[in-house]
C-alpha cells in the first residue's frame, strides 16, 4: 500500500440508522455502519492530512468519486480493505481551513444490496505559513517557500513527511555494511518538511549574495564548498528573512527515515545503477561498478529519479550534512532522537559523486554514515558535501 507522507487522521463518519429504511418493525437490513470523525489535534499541523473511512462490514461499490470533499483538493485514494479506505486531503488556502469530507452512499452498498445513510465530517487542517505554493500529488504533499533577497528570488521545494517507525541502521547481511551501523528501532512523533532536492547554488545565493561552490557553471547544481559554520551561518539568515520559518539540517534519523521512504533494503530507489544514483563507478563496489559516471555533481534532479516520498538525489551527488555529529548508535527503541550537537565528526549521509575514492555507491546506502573523518577532512570546505533543509511542523500549523 502506498504510504501517504501525511499525517494520519483517523476519520470516523458514524452512520445512525443506516439502512434502507423503514419506520418501527421494519425487516428491510440495515446499510452498512460507516464512521468518520477527526481524532485530536483539532487543528492538523503540516498543511495536510490521510483520512481514513471504515465501514462495519464489506461494501461494494466505493470509489474516490463517493467522497465528496470541500474546502481542499484531494490527491491518491487508496483501497485498504474491503472495509478501509484511505484519501489524500490537502488544505486548498493559507492558514487554517476547516475541509468537509461528505459521503455519498447512493452506490455504496452491503452484500445485501442496501446503502447506508449520507454522512458528513469536517477536519481543520492548519497550512504553512512560509508556504507560496502547495498541493498533493502522487508521492505526497508539497509546499513551495519562495525567498527574495539580495536582488534575486528564488524557490525550495518540500515535501511533508509524517510521524512513523522504522530500523534505523542495516542488518549484518547488508553487503557493505558498516561496523557503526546498528539496528535499532526509530519512533519519530512530530512531521516534518525536508526539502525535495539538495539546496541550490541559486537559492543559497538570494540568501547570502554568495556562491562558495567549486563546482559551478549551473545555478541549479548543489551548493557546496562550505564549512559548517558558513552553513549554520546561511541557515540563520534564511529564517530571518522568512519569520517563523525555523529551517535546520535534518537529524540523522530524519534524513534515513526520509531516505527510506519505507524501504528496508540497501537503497530507497531502484534499479541502483548510474542512471538513478550519481557516483562514480568503481571496480571494487559491490552495488555499481560498471557505467559511464556523470562527471561530478549534476543540477538537483537531473537524474529524474525519486524515491516513493518525492525526494530527488538522497543517494549519490552530494554528501549532505546532519544536524547531530557523529556518535555510537543506541541498541534499543527511542524516541525523536538526537545525536551529539558538538564534536569532532559531523554526520553526513548520502554519498557523493566525486571522482575521489570515498565516491561509491556502498557508502551512498540509506544506512551509510559519511563522516567527514572518511574524506578526511574533519569540518572542512569540500567539493562532496551538500546540505538539505528541514523545516519542522509546530502545533500552530506554522511549520
Amino acid at each position: 500500500m502506498h504510504r501517504f507522507i501525511m499525517l494520519l487522521v483517523p476519520i470516523v463518519l458514524l452512520c445512525t440508522g443506516c439502512g434502507g429504511g423503514g419506520g418501527g418493525g421494519s425487516s428491510t437490513p440495515a446499510g452498512p455502519n460507516v464512521q468518520v470523525s477527526s481524532s485530536p489535534p483539532s487543528v492538523l499541523p503540516g498543511g495536510a492530512a490521510t483520512v481514513t473511512v471504515t465501514f462495519s462490514e464489506t461494501v461494494y461499490g466505493m470509489t474516490a468519486a463517493d467522497l465528496a470533499v470541500t474546502g481542499g483538493t484531494t490527491g491518491l485514494f487508496t483501497v485498504v480493505s474491503s472495509t478501509t479506505y484511505t484519501l489524500d486531503v490537502m488544505a486548498g488556502a493559507a492558514g487554517t481551513t476547516a475541509i468537509s469530507i461528505a459521503l455519498a452512499n447512493a452506490a455504496v452498498t452491503n452484500a445485501a444490496g442496501v446503502s447506508s445513510a449520507a454522512s458528513t465530517a469536517k477536519v481543520a487542517i492548519a497550512n504553512p505559513a512560509w508556504a507560496t505554493t502547495q498541493g498533493v500529488d502522487s508521492k505526497g504533499a508539497w509546499a513551495v517557500l519562495r525567498v527574495a533577497a539580495n536582488t534575486y528570488t528564488s524557490n525550495q521545494r518540500f515535501r511533508l513527511i509524517s510521524p512513523g517507525t522504522f530500523v534505523m541502521g542495516s542488518p549484518t547481511s547488508e553487503v557493505g555494511r558498516g561496523t557503526d551501523e546498528t539496528q535499532h528501532t526509530v519512533i519519530l512523533t512530530t512531521p516534518f518538511w525536508i526539502a525535495e532536492t539538495e539546496c541550490t547554488q541559486d537559492f543559497w545565493r538570494t540568501v547570502t549574495n554568495t556562491i562558495p561552490s567549486s563546482r559551478t557553471g549551473d545555478l541549479n547544481r548543489p551548493v557546496e564548498n562550505m564549512v559548517l559554520a558558513t552553513v549554520t551561518a546561511g541557515i540563520t539568515t534564511l529564517n530571518g528573512l522568512v519569520a517563523g520559518l525555523n529551517a535546520r539540517l535534518p537529524t540523522e534519523s530524519e534524513w534515513e527515515f526520509a531516505a527510506r521512504a519505507g524501504t528496508t533494503s540497501a537503497f530507497g530507489v531502484s534499479p541502483v545503477s548510474v542512471a538513478t544514483i550519481n557516483v562514480y563507478p568503481r571496480t571494487e563496489d559491490p552495488y555499481i561498478n560498471v557505467g559511464t559516471p556523470w562527471g561530478g555533481s549534476t543540477p538537483v534532479g537531473a537524474l529524474g529519479i525519486t524515491n516513493a516520498w518525492g525526494l530527488y538525489d538522497m543517494h549519490g551527488n552530494v554528501m549532505e550534512r546532519c544536524l547531530d555529529f557523529y556518535g555510537p548508535y543506541p541498541t534499543g527503541t527511542v524516541i525523536d532522537p538526537i545525536g551529539p550537537l558538538t564534536g569532532t565528526r559531523e554526520g553526513m549521509r548520502g554519498g557523493t559523486s566525486s571522482t575521489l575514492t570515498y565516491s561509491r555507491a556502498v557508502l551512498a546506502r540509506s544506512a551509510s554514515r559519511n563522516t567527514d573523518a572518511l574524506v578526511g577532512n574533519a569540518i572542512g570546505a569540500i567539493h562532496a558535501v551538500g546540505l538539505r533543509l528541514v523545516i519542522p511542523v509546530t502545533p500552530s500549523g506554522g511549520g
